[in-house]
């Protein structure tokens, strides 16, 4: 177990094996939870469109899907206009 300080702005350092073991880097997100008399952080997994990829069950990745349907609503909204 590690021990760490909390600062006048409520900040807290999380010690660097811990960090290098859960792959934390700076920016991470955290869900923060009470439970009793302890406070739990819970990183937040967070996907980039590029790494997407096939997770929608498509080929193409997420950012192309999304460059698509933008397209395809422009062209409903230019009909839409007319």
């Amino acid at each position: 177990m590690s021990r760490t300080t909390i600062t006048r702005k409520g900040q807290v350092v999380i010690p660097a094996d811990i960090r290098r073991r859960l792959g934390l880097t700076a920016g991470q997100q955290f869900e923060v939870d009470r439970r009793g008399s302890r406070i739990t952080l819970t990183p937040v997994k967070t996907l980039l469109l590029g790494q997407a990829k096939g997770w929608l069950g498509t080929k193409e990745s997420a950012a192309e899907l999304l460059a698509g349907s933008r397209k395809h609503e422009a062209s409903r909204e230019k009909k839409l206009l007319k």
